[in-house]
Order: structure tokens, then sequence, then C-alpha cells
């Protein structure tokens, strides 16, 4: 599914790189060493929410351990889940002993080196923490500041199950929130939930925290609460009590949430990030959460056979889930930028073709290039790439990337001319040096007769199928379907349909082209 940017996504995405007062995370860095055997890893932050998704052990859970101990917190703010460690003197901050134990027959983390890059006050600067083999790590005092809160599975445990919330039940009594706290918990509740809270009440007995809810004139507590309710209160409240600019580490932020309310608790982040400035990292196992943000807000975690971790940035929601699905009944991978460029080719093939084939959006060109390394270095030839027509004049720059993507891991007995013409064959472009959506446009509008659209969109004007083809251009890069579905009044996917299919009558040597591309490549796989 091609990704919408929105008005908040522009304007969180410009206040993450440009505030220099909360220490921001850009990246963290393993470049020494193994930790749970990672190494080398680096991963990027580039908005104020990053997923991270991936296979089980594919180390999802290290990097959130990784980040949390980025900061040293020196605020008043006592992270929830640290409370309990020490009542009479708790431990505002995180230290990697709080992630990483290891019994005595395990081997523990020894000549590591973590490195982190923040935005602070003075540009960009480096943290790096290090323990050296049967030593200590430096000093925790050292690290940039920031308060930081890390939300682990256990918290969707709820008070019910909890033998200190049932011992004192009766013990609880008011936090005294203020009012502009407990006002954003009620509007962020209704909004995730959809349900309209007419109060919320936070109580509390030693280190124990228990919620109060009211809503249809009924008051209950997190006893009789789902877990969802539980799950959100806390999240919520976590980030209005660590203040502005705190960093929150959340493990599987989905958890008891159905799908509608996972896509209203992104978009109700959002609004929080912008509010707080706060910076959210979470690891998911849900598609619906990586399709509400952006694809530079999306990082897939790949364990190799060799156990190096490879980190795939600006994945698609598509091909990540398909990827963790393990399911390809097809013959032949056809690797696109985005949905238009499925669309495209599901509009001009014909079916013996796509019943053949499984056309996946990978998210951009340096992506697809990506997985195309990754297909070869594994021997998956049955593969072919169509990237969009504008970078056509970049092909050999990118059979040059392919072989720096590789790093030297070839497979056995390469020949660089060999391997050249195996990814000529199977790097392709779609028609004309532009963006599809542009190809299709002014491609439709050479035509001398309009009647098929004309009777598609019960529009008996020439001139004004013209008009709102034209006016469709003036909309932005890949915008262009949005705009004329409006116009017509029809669906995006409608329109698109009518279009392709008026486009593969005029173009039938487009189609001819394409599909004898991938037919080298399905009669290869045959061999």
């Amino acid at each position: 599914m091609l990704y919408n940017e929105s008005q908040i996504d522009r304007e969180i995405t410009k206040l993450f790189n440009n505030n220099k007062n909360v220490n921001t995370l850009l990246k963290i860095s393993v470049i020494n060493g193994k930790i749970r055997g990672i190494s080398p890893v680096e991963i990027e932050f580039k908005y104020p929410i990053t997923a991270i998704v991936g296979e089980n052990g594919s180390g999802k859970s290290t990097i959130l351990a990784l980040v949390s101990c980025a900061f040293h917190n020196n605020t008043k703010f006592c992270p929830q889940n640290r409370v309990r460690m020490n009542t009479k003197k708790p431990r505002f901050y995180y230290t990697y002993g709080d992630f990483f134990t290891f019994s005595k027959d395990e081997i523990g983390i020894s000549g590591v080196e973590i490195r982190s890059d923040y935005l602070s006050r003075d540009g960009i600067k480096q943290d790096t923490r290090k323990k050296k083999r049967s030593g200590k790590w430096n000093d925790y005092n050292r690290r940039p500041k920031r308060a930081v809160s890390y939300l682990g599975i256990n918290r969707i445990l709820p008070p019910s199950e909890s033998s200190p919330h049932r011992h004192y039940c009766r013990n609880f009594t008011s936090a005294n929130l203020n009012m502009d706290q407990l006002q954003q918990l009620r509007e962020s509740m209704s909004s995730v939930l959809g349900r309209n809270y007419s109060d919320i009440e936070l109580m509390k007995y030693k280190s124990y925290h228990l919620f109060e809810a009211k809503r249809n004139n009924l008051t209950y507590t997190g006893f009789n609460m789902g877990a969802g309710e539980n799950a959100v209160l806390g999240l919520i409240l976590e980030i209005l009590s660590a203040g502005e600019g705190a960093l929150i580490v959340v493990d599987e932020i989905e958890l008891g949430l159905h799908t509608q309310a996972q896509i209203r608790l992104i978009e109700e982040l959002k609004k929080l990030c912008q509010k707080y400035k706060c910076q959210i990292i979470c690891s998911t196992h849900s598609k619906e959460i990586l399709q509400q943000l952006p694809p530079s807000a999306r990082v897939f975690l790949k364990r190799s056979d060799d156990h190096d971790t490879e980190i795939i940035p600006n994945i698609s929601a598509e091909y990540a889930f398909g990827k963790l699905s393990g399911e390809n009944s097809h013959e032949v991978n056809v690797f696109v930028e985005d949905e238009f460029g499925k669309s495209f080719l599901e509009g001009l093939l014909s079916m013996d073709i796509r019943n053949r084939i499984e056309i996946t959006p990978i998210g951009s060109d340096q992506v697809v290039l990506r997985h195309m390394a990754d297909h070869y270095r594994e021997g998956k030839d049955a593969f072919i790439s169509f990237l969009d027509g504008d970078k056509r004049s970049e092909k050999s720059e990118a059979i040059k990337k392919l072989s720096i993507l590789l790093e030297c891991r070839y497979r056995k007995g390469f020949d660089n001319e060999k391997f050249n013409a195996f990814m000529d064959k199977r790097l392709h472009y779609l028609p004309e040096e532009k963006w599809p959506e542009r190809v299709v446009i002014d491609g439709v509008l050479r035509a001398k007769d309009f009647r098929e659209l004309e009777s598609d969109w019960d529009i008996n004007s020439t001139n004004d199928i013209k008009r709102i083809l034209e006016s469709a251009l003036t909309a932005g890069k890949h915008k262009e379907f949005y705009e004329m579905a409006k116009s017509v009044s029809l669906s995006k996917d409608r329109v698109v349909s009518d279009l392709m299919k008026f486009y593969k009558k005029l173009y039938p040597h487009v189609k001819t082209e394409i599909e004898n591309a991938i037919k080298a490549v399905l009669n290869e796989s045959m061999k």
C-alpha cells in the first residue's frame, strides 16, 4: 500500500530533524564485538516513531535494549518498571544488566563497543559504551542526558493477575494527576479505543498503580479493564509523566489491541510526539502498525545463515510480512517500488503470467536493490525487478551498487561479467523516463478517441476527460490518482483499473516487452 504522507507527518519529521534540545537519538550501532549474536549493526532513526519488525530471534529485543541504555536519566521521572526494583532508593536509569542476564553456562558480553549518535545543542554528537573482556562497562554517568522509559510485554499483565494488586486492592488512593494530564488521558483513550471516556483516574499504593475509568455512567478499575485498555493507559501515562523530549521504548506495541485500535494508536502517538516532542521506538508483529508509518519509520531485521543481522530500512509492509510468513508458492518474485508499480504490472500482464508470479512492492529503488542482492547471495535466482522509469538512466550505477551491497559475499565461481549479465536480465524499468503515474496519464492524453473512458466514467465530454487528466498532473508526484479519484467521484482503485485498461489497448508493445522479460526468468526457473 502506497503511504500517503500527511500534514502531521511533515510537521513532526521537521521537528524531529531540527530539535536540538532533547538529545534526539539518530543512530545506534554495534561497532565491535557481538551482543546476543548481533554484529555489526547500524540502525538510523529518521522519524519520531520507529517500528522494528523481524522474525523471532532476529534481534528486535536486543536493539530495544541497546536503545534504552543509550541515555542517562537525570530527571525526577522514574520509569514505571523501575519503581519496584528498590523502593527506598529507585534508580531512574537503565543499565545493560537490566536487559542482559546470563547463566553460568552462557557466554556473557565482552569486547563490545556500542555507539549512539544523537542531535544535541552542539550539533550531532557520539557516545560510545565499551565493555572490555572480563571488565566493566565504562561510566554510565557520562552518557548523554535524557529521560528514557522501557515498556516490556509484561505491561499487559492485568491487575487481576498480579498478587500485590489483589492483596492491596482496597488500599489504592488517588495519585492526584494534574488537570492537563487527566484531560490528555481521557482524550487519548477515547481516540484510540473509540469510546467516550468521561473520566480517567490514576490510583496508587506504595509502588503499585491502578487505573480507574468512567464511561456510560459506569466506573471500573484496572481489575475489570481489558488488557488493551490497561496497556494504552500505561503507555500514554508514561509519555505524560516522562516530560517533554523523553524516549519511550515499547516491545510489541500492538499487544492487547484490535486492528482499528492499532491504527488509531499510531495516529494518536503522532499527535503526542508533536505535543511532547518525544521519540518512540518500538517492535511490532503488526502489518497495520507498519502501514500507519512512513517508509522512513520502518526497519526490518533479517538474520542471515551466517548469523549476521541485516538491517533493511524503508521496507514496505507487504514485503516485510511476506518475508515473515515464509509463504511463496509462485515461480518468480517480481519486485517493484510501490503499490502503483504493482497495479501497473497487474493491469498489463495476461492471466497466465499473473498466475505464475508474485508482485511485491518493496518501498524504494534502493531497497529493491538490497533485496536483489539478498536473493542472489542466497542462490534464489527466480526474481526480476521493475523500477520506476525515471531511474532508467541510472541502470549501470544500480548494477554497480548491487555488487557493493553484496560486500564480497558472492557465490562460488563468481565472474564479474556473468554477474553483470545476470543482473542486467533481472533489473528492468517501467516504460519511459518518468514515474509510472505520469507515464499512464501522459499516455492516455495522447489518445485520439476517449469514448471508452467517457462511458466508464459517465462523462459526455472529451474536453472534460482531458481537463480531469491534466488537472491530476498538477497534484504532485505519486498523488495524481488521488486527485483524479476526487474529480470523478470514484474510488482510486476504480480509476487506476479503468486507466490501465485504456493504456493497455493504446500501447500493446509495452505489455509485450514486460511479459518477455518475465518469461525469460520463468523459463530459467524451469530448467
